[in-house]
C-alpha cells in the first residue's frame, strides 16, 4: 500500500489486475460449474479411484506456500500472452458443451488456469506456479473404470498374495484361491475395490506432493515419488491383512466395520513411512519444519566442564 501511495501510476496497473482476476474467477466459477459437481460425484462414490482428489487442493495450497518467498519477490504484472491459453480453453468449452463431454470441460480448466495466471499475474509468476499448478492434473477423474479395471487386476492379484503371506505368518493358516482368502472361521474377498489400484494413484499424488514440499536434492526426491509403487503394495497387503485378523479374530461384522475405516490407517502408515524415509534419506526439511535433529554446538559439553 505505501508503494501505490508513493506512486501513483502504479495505481492503473493493479487496478486492472483486480478486475481482470475478478472476471476469471467469476467464469472459472460459471463455466466450470458441471466439472466441479463431477469431480464432487467421482470423489465421495464408494470405491472411487479418485477419493484422494477431495485432499488434493490442500496439497496445492501448501505447494504454493512453500513458494511464498519467490511470490513475493516476483513483480506481478499484465501479460496479454495469456490470452493464448485463454481462447483455446474457451474454445474446449463450447466443445464439450455441444458434445457433453466433462472431460474436456476439466482439461480446459486447467488451461484457463494457467492462461489466467499469465494474464493477471505475468510471465515470471505463471513460472513460479506452473507445478502448483499442474498438479491439478491429480484431482481430475481422466480415466472411467472400464479402463481402470484391467490395470488394476495384476495389483489385487500381488495384494491377496502378500497379505496371504503376512496372515500365514502369524499362524492364522491362510490359504489363498485366486482373490480370496480362506481361514478356518473367516473367508475374505478381496474385490477391485480393495485392489490396492486405488491406493496406488492416491500414493503417487501424495508421493509427489511430498517430494515437492521437501527440501532435499532432486534424487532424493525422485525417490520419495518412485517408492510409491512399492508403498501401496505394502500398505494395501498390510491392510487386507489386518481385514482378516479382525475377522478371524473377532467377527465377520467386526471386519467390515473395521474395512469401512482402515482407509485412515493405510494414509497413516503411508505418511509415516514417507516421513521414516525422508529422514533416513538426511532430506533437510518438509514445509520449512526441519526433519533431522540440530548438531549439538562443537566443544558445547567442554565449555559446561570448564564452567563448572
Amino acid at each position: 500500500m505505501e508503494r501505490l501511495e508513493a506512486n501513483p501510476e502504479i495505481k492503473p496497473q493493479y487496478r486492472n489486475i483486480y478486475i481482470l482476476g475478478a472476471i476469471a474467477g467469476v467464469l472459472a466459477i460459471i463455466l466450470y460449474s458441471p466439472a466441479y459437481k463431477w469431480w464432487i460425484i467421482e470423489w465421495t462414490t464408494p470405491g472411487s479411484y479418485y477419493a484422494h482428489g477431495v485432499f488434493v487442493p490442500f496439497f496445492i495450497a501448501a505447494m504454493i506456500y512453500k513458494k511464498r518467498d519467490a511470490i513475493r519477490k516476483t513483480p506481478v504484472e499484465t501479460s496479454w500472452w495469456g490470452l493464448t491459453l485463454i481462447i483455446p480453453a474457451m474454445l474446449m468449452v463450447l466443445f464439450s458443451a455441444r458434445v457433453h463431454v466433462v472431460t474436456t470441460l476439466s482439461l480446459s480448466l486447467i488451461l484457463f488456469v494457467y492462461g489466467t495466471t499469465w494474464l493477471v499475474a505475468g510471465k515470471r509468476m505463471t513460472r513460479i506456479l506452473f507445478v502448483p499448478l499442474l498438479f491439478l492434473f491429480t484431482m481430475i477423474p481422466l480415466l472411467p473404470e472400464p479402463i481402470l479395471n484391467p490395470m488394476a487386476f495384476p495389483i489385487q492379484f500381488e495384494s491377496t498374495k502378500l497379505a496371504t503371506s503376512f496372515l500365514n505368518l502369524l499362524a492364522l493358516h491362510a490359504v489363498r484361491s485366486g482373490t480370496s482368502i480362506q481361514m478356518p472361521d473367516y473367508r475374505l474377498a478381496v474385490e477391485l475395490p480393495c485392489s490396492g489400484f486405488k491406493l496406488l494413484i492416491a500414493f503417487f499424488t501424495i508421493a509427489g506432493a511430498f517430494g515437492y514440499l521437501l527440501e532435499a536434492a532432486n534424487w532424493k526426491r525422485w525417490v520419495i515419488f518412485l517408492v510409491g509403487v512399492p508403498l501401496s503394495l505394502l500398505t494395501n497387503s498390510i491392510r487386507i491383512a489386518l481385514i482378516g485378523i479382525v475377522g478371524e479374530t473377532i467377527s465377520a461384522p467386526a471386519a467390515s466395520t473395521f474395512h469401512d475405516y482402515s482407509g485412515v490407517i493405510v494414509l497413516v502408515l503411508a505418511f509415516s513411512f514417507l516421513l521414516g524415509l525422508s529422514r533416513l534419506l538426511k532430506c533437510e526439511k518438509l514445509l520449512g519444519i526441519p526433519l533431522m535433529d540440530e548438531p549439538a554446538p562443537a566443544g558445547g559439553t567442554g565449555s559446561k566442564r570448564n564452567g563448572a
